[in-house]
């Protein structure tokens, strides 16, 4: 074949190859590795440690300089041999203080919580030991009132005696019936008077 009929063939050929190369280009590209939408994995909460034990709290005695009405009583921390009972340990340490305003010879039972009641079971001397007058009612009855009152799941406490409620200590305070307990802050520390009993 002459030259030129290489070169006619050739120009002839050229827009062939051109258009195979544009269809060869038309279609999805080769060993490309297709990008997807991971989704993030889920987050999770993070895992809630036991709930840490009350190793401290406060009772609440009689004001030792004798001021205000002769009722006010004063916040007194006090730490737990046992925290996770930190309302038991609160009494077992108000009975046991020097200056209590309990009986002498009262012992704490029992206590039971449930549904914001706290039931606290004494010894019969916490009636029978009582012989002091309105005021010293009140500052025990207001003593168990305030010292319970530090907990947050207890709003109420009823008080008994060898297992069964009493009318009271010593004739001045009624207590057969659940009492509110007395929440306080730093800035009040006074005991109120609670339930006047009345006369038989």
């Amino acid at each position: 074949m002459s030259k030129k009929s290489t070169r006619a063939v050739l120009t002839a050929l050229l827009p062939l190859a051109v258009f195979l190369g544009a269809c060869n280009h038309s279609g999805p590209p080769q060993n490309t590795t297709p990008v997807t939408n991971n989704p993030a994995p889920p987050t999770t909460a993070a895992p809630q440690g036991p709930v840490a034990p009350v190793r401290e709290g406060y009772i609440y005695l009689p004001s030792a300089d004798g001021s205000g009405d002769g009722s006010e009583l004063v916040a007194h921390k006090v730490t737990f041999d046992k925290p996770d009972d930190p309302a038991r340990e609160s009494l077992n340490a108000l009975v046991a203080a020097k200056d209590t305003p309990l009986p002498a010879g009262s012992e704490l039972r029992g206590v039971k919580i449930e549904d914001g009641l706290a039931t606290v079971n004494f010894s019969a001397e916490l009636k029978s030991n009582f012989h002091g007058s309105d005021t010293q009612e009140a500052q025990a009855v207001n003593s168990i009132l305030k010292t319970l009152g530090q907990f947050p799941t207890i709003s109420k406490v009823q008080i008994l005696v060898d297992g069964s409620p009493v009318d009271s200590l010593g004739g001045h305070f009624e207590i057969s019936d659940p009492l509110d307990v007395i929440r306080t802050t730093a800035d009040a520390k006074q005991a109120r008077v609670y339930h006047k009993a009345q006369p038989n």
